[in-house]
């Protein structure tokens, strides 16, 4: 029911309103797999799917709802209060701050529910450790990282600290973890060197911010 609401109040802030498009909004039409395109593939892959911009702030809405759904539903099962924990998380996923973005036809709204998405699985993933939900886990944390180029740094440290930990603790389960985001961050590595002139733009973005 929370749920319910928190869609259609998501929904009812957009209503009457048009999307927006800006200057590099047309980057995120081309997609390329190892950033040879301005745009990594997360955002462009699902654009080259959805091409109405009413039907992808259709899908930000969409994504965001159950972003924010998975959140609560992960962190509320662990409460004593479920319905207000419930609450007060979708009520953050209502915020001007987020659902600002459901208009505009960039990365933004995307990768702000990837990031969701990738901190409920984190939180799942500890709760309940098995392989079925590490799988989740990388799958959601590459997504992320992967939006934008200055994200990638998350994925890279990742790695790093798993090589690290496979040092010290060489079991199955973390040596196919490890060389997992390993090859994930091959692939990464390949797409920001391809993506050079964009990566070192959004990093000088990130840095002003």
């Amino acid at each position: 029911m929370l749920v319910g609401i928190y869609c259609a109040m998501r929904i009812f802030a957009s209503v009457g309103r048009s999307s927006s498009r800006f200057a590099d909004t047309v980057g995120f039409f081309s997609v390329d797999y190892l950033g040879r395109e301005s745009r990594l593939w997360p955002v462009t892959f699902l654009y080259s799917i959805v091409t109405n911009d009413t039907m992808r702030v259709a899908l930000h809405i969409t994504l965001g709802t159950m972003a924010w759904a998975f959140l609560a539903y992960v962190v509320a099962r662990k409460s004593r209060y479920p319905y207000f924990v419930t609450a007060v998380i979708l009520l953050f996923g209502l915020s001007p701050q987020v659902t600002r973005f459901d208009l505009a036809i960039l990365s933004e709204s995307i990768g702000l529910s990837l990031l969701i998405i990738c901190i409920a699985t984190s939180i799942q993933y500890l709760a309940t450790p098995s392989q079925r939900y590490l799988y989740v886990w990388i799958a959601s944390l590459a997504t992320f990282s992967m939006v934008r180029a200055s994200q990638l740094v998350v994925l890279f440290i990742i790695t790093a600290v798993s090589v690290i930990i496979l040092v010290q603790r060489r079991t199955v389960r973390q040596t196919v973890f490890a060389v997992t985001l390993v090859i994930l961050s091959l692939w990464a590595g390949i797409q920001l060197r391809n993506n050079r002139s964009m990566s070192e733009l959004n990093l000088y973005t990130v840095l002003q911010e």
